[in-house]
């Protein structure tokens, strides 16, 4: 109800000031296409107005789609997971018409010479395209949180999680390179009344990116770590996969991509390509405990770097509110960088391996163990134990 309340959010800002708000701080800093005024738009346009009255539709479409993954949020995880599984389809077909409406104001834009020399930001369906990938990867990670995955299908998917945080990372490169080329042009245009507004959004829209960037760096750091614990923990035969009397590799994973399959963008990857990359059968064991040394250092670095900062990038909110969700941030990093720490120990104890030994127990933490401080994030719990007549013992 919060989100409604007399058709605005929060009661104070209209919804299609709630979607230009986010626009204007992450793809569009000081940008002619969210001009305020009508005039403003028609001098942009030549005067036809098509290009406005593009923006219109588009942000008037989005209205309800993007208030409602605020309102998901607010739902139990388990409907959180099958709203947004709704939502990415809803919003890969916004993308295309997101598209369509970037083109135009492109031909608009090298056609004013007064605008600059020509680029392709394609601003709007990047917009589109970051929130979508938000989604997948809230999509796979509430997989691990509602037990959704076999013990075989963790190395995979953990990989996968890794492979939608490289695209997003390069999506977010993108935006970055426009935003800062906008700012730059920002600094040389010294007669602008609005300069200083201008400087200020394009410094809150890279701000925010950077923090995305952050983020995400952190999370496949971790993810990369655990795709190699599995894989190593796999090999000494843990978390393997059954006996297909029912089934095939296929039909296993198109139940597992359901959620990707109807998706344009990001592509989902086929079964042969997911194990593939995810068992990494040409690498060996050596091998694959030194990148896991690697991963787990850059993860721990990146959550600490990460819990010096404050979830708020736009300075909004004070009082209370800001100091819940300040706690609520940092509970999540410290939590984060606790599971970092004890994926390090696991590492430790599987670079103990040798001829002589074995993994002596193997566990996956429930929910509620003080073994899993973050229910997105499981690290198994490893004993190594000496091997007697074919076995281990602890």
């Amino acid at each position: 109800s919060f989100l409604s309340i007399d058709d605005h959010v929060l009661g104070s800002r209209s919804p299609s000031d709630f979607v230009e708000q986010d626009l204007r701080s992450l793809t569009l800093p000081a940008s002619l296409l969210l001009a305020s005024s009508p005039e403003t738009f028609g001098k942009f346009c030549n005067g036809d107005g098509q290009v406005a009255e593009a923006i219109c539709i588009f942000i008037s479409k989005f209205e309800v789609s993007f208030i409602n993954v605020y309102r998901a949020n607010s739902l139990n995880e388990c409907r959180i997971r099958r709203t947004l599984c709704h939502a990415l389809l809803e919003w890969d077909n916004l993308q295309v018409e997101a598209e369509e409406i970037d083109a135009l104001a492109q031909r608009q834009l090298h056609q004013d010479t007064s605008i600059g020399p020509p680029n392709e930001p394609y601003s709007l369906s990047s917009w589109v395209y970051h929130h979508k990938l938000e989604m997948v990867r809230t999509v796979i990670q509430l997989g691990f949180e509602q037990a959704i995955y076999a013990p075989y299908e963790l190395a995979g998917m953990y990989w996968y999680l890794v492979h939608i945080c490289d695209i997003h990372l390069a999506h977010l490169e993108r935006i970055s390179y426009y935003v800062t080329e906008t700012q730059a042009g920002c600094k040389r245009d010294i007669h602008n009344d609005g300069r200083e507004q201008a400087l200020q959004e394009c410094e809150t829209a890279l701000n925010r990116l950077f923090k995305h960037y952050s983020w995400l760096e952190a999370t496949r750091a971790l993810a990369s770590s655990l795709h190699l614990i599995y894989v190593v923990v796999c090999r000494h035969g843990h978390c393997k996969q059954p006996s297909k009397v029912y089934s095939t590799d296929e039909m296993r994973h198109e139940i597992r991509m359901k959620p990707f399959l109807n998706v344009t963008v990001p592509v989902a990857v086929s079964a042969q390509d997911l194990a593939d990359h995810s068992l990494l059968v040409k690498s060996s064991t050596e091998e694959l405990l030194g990148r896991l040394t690697t991963s787990i250092s850059k993860s721990c670095q990146s959550w600490q770097r990460i819990s010096k900062t404050s979830w708020n990038v736009g300075h909004v909110g004070y009082g209370t509110e800001k100091q819940i969700l300040d706690a609520k941030w940092q509970n999540d990093i410290r939590n984060s960088l606790r599971t970092a720490i004890m994926a390090d120990m696991v590492a430790v104890k599987l670079k103990q391996l040798d001829v002589r030994t074995g993994i002596s127990r193997f566990e996956l933490p429930e929910l509620s163990s003080k073994d899993r401080p973050h229910a997105r994030w499981i690290v198994p719990v490893v004993e190594i134990g000496q091997k007697e007549n074919g076995g281990t013992r602890g």
